[in-house]
């Protein structure tokens, strides 16, 4: 799917936010919780998606299996359950569903043959 410049520029923004979030958790979370992360991560993807944008899946199968996740019922709580199995920490997962999004969004902004802005 070809992104239009306005969904390519919203895409870039969202992308930013994430890659903000990931450097700067406390800023954007309190509890330092998986669960928290995952409503920040579901209400980004609703809110781009209200403005009536196209947006990626919630996670991409390819940056799945780099981490080693399956995917199932319960969507990116059941990749909590699979971290937490692992005896990963809290802001451990915090920071593993921050670089699925990071990179599931850069992947489909990469599908696109318009070129990303340069990150600061």
């Amino acid at each position: 799917m070809a992104l239009t410049r306005l969904q390519w520029a919203a895409a870039n923004r969202v992308l930013e936010v994430f890659e903000n979030a990931r450097l700067r958790p406390g800023m954007y979370f309190w509890p330092m919780e998986p669960e928290s992360v995952t409503n920040w991560i579901i209400g980004i993807g609703c809110g781009f998606q209200a403005a009536q944008q196209a947006r990626p899946e919630w996670y991409s199968l390819n940056v799945i299996r780099k981490y080693r996740l399956k995917t199932g019922a319960r969507g990116l709580n059941g990749f909590i359950d699979q971290l937490r199995a692992r005896g990963m920490a809290g802001e451990d997962i915090v920071d593993v569903l921050l670089a699925i999004q990071i990179e599931t969004w850069q992947e489909w902004i990469d599908a696109d043959s318009v070129p990303r802005k340069q990150s600061r």
